[in-house]
């Protein structure tokens, strides 16, 4: 009876691990956001919201698009003129890289001001439909 209970627990652990290691062989995308200024040579650009994906996994995947959401219910933000720095869409993430994109924080503040109530939550959209979130904490800026 030990034996089987011993077997039983080796199997449930093993299956665990095998499942951990399959989840991690792909492409794991993580989200964060900060505020940032772009520098022109000596001189300091206007205040962005920058929304970094970063992939943790073994395999490359890609971005598709990006955005911030104004959650609950209140839609997508998108640039619509992105900076020539950007990264272009789609863009090809390799495992261990990162890719930043940028958006100006007056013009996310401006869509909040119509839209009381909306959270920011910085996303990214991978191909394949998969969306990485992270949230846009304006109180630090």
């Amino acid at each position: 009876m030990l034996v089987a209970w011993l077997a039983l627990v080796l199997g449930v652990v093993n299956s665990a691990l095998l499942i951990y290691q399959w989840r991690q062989s792909g492409p794991v995308v993580a989200v964060r956001t900060a505020f940032a200024f772009p520098v022109y040579g000596p001189n300091l650009g206007e205040q962005h919201v920058s929304v970094e994906a970063f992939n943790k996994g073994r395999s490359p995947t890609t971005v598709e698009g990006w955005g911030i959401a104004l959650e609950p219910g209140h839609g997508d933000l998108f640039v619509q003129h992105p900076e020539p720095w950007q990264p272009s869409l789609p863009h090809r993430l390799e495992p261990g890289a990162s890719a930043t994109w940028y958006m100006r924080l007056s013009e996310l503040e401006a869509e909040l001001a119509k839209r009381p109530g909306a959270r920011p939550v910085a996303f990214v959209r991978l191909a394949g439909g998969a969306r990485c979130t992270a949230p846009v904490h304006l109180s630090s800026h």
